[in-house]
């Protein structure tokens, strides 16, 4: 079957020209899983409040780009849930450490281990995904 000339999987059968779902796996998510990769290395070497919300700012437009409705559902399970769960890590250390600097008294210091625990977390999760990904 063929729907407006792309080539359509029917059953187990594979048209030619179809990338193997490991390859279309990672060719759909690439972009977000490297993305969480350079946030996570940045976060390793030191970051300012306002450069790492632009980089998780940055990371929430790369998710919204993923192609979802394209994914095969071994890559969703696979990659894209613990990718995700990785991005909402960084993005609860992003709401924690501004809750923070919102408030006059804010000892950064008393927020600093919730960072680190999400912020590890956040690596655990995309290196579970990273691994999925090669696997594939």
């Amino acid at each position: 079957m063929e729907a407006a000339g792309k080539d359509v999987t029917v059953g187990s059968e594979k048209r030619a020209g179809e990338p193997a779902s490991g390859e279309s796996c990672r060719s759909q998510t690439h972009d977000f899983v490297d993305r969480l990769d350079a946030l996570r290395s940045a976060v390793a070497v030191g970051l300012t409040y306002d450069a790492y919300l632009d980089q998780v700012r940055a990371l929430q437009s790369t998710y919204a780009e993923v192609p979802v409705e394209r994914l095969g559902v071994a890559c969703l399970i696979a990659v894209g849930t613990l990718a995700e769960r990785a991005l909402n890590m960084y993005i609860g250390a992003t709401n924690a450490w501004g809750d923070c600097l919102a408030v006059a008294s804010c000892d950064l210091g008393s927020v600093e281990p919730e960072l680190q625990r999400r912020w590890r977390q956040g690596s655990d999760q995309l290196s579970s995904a990273q691994r999925a990904l090669r696997a594939m």
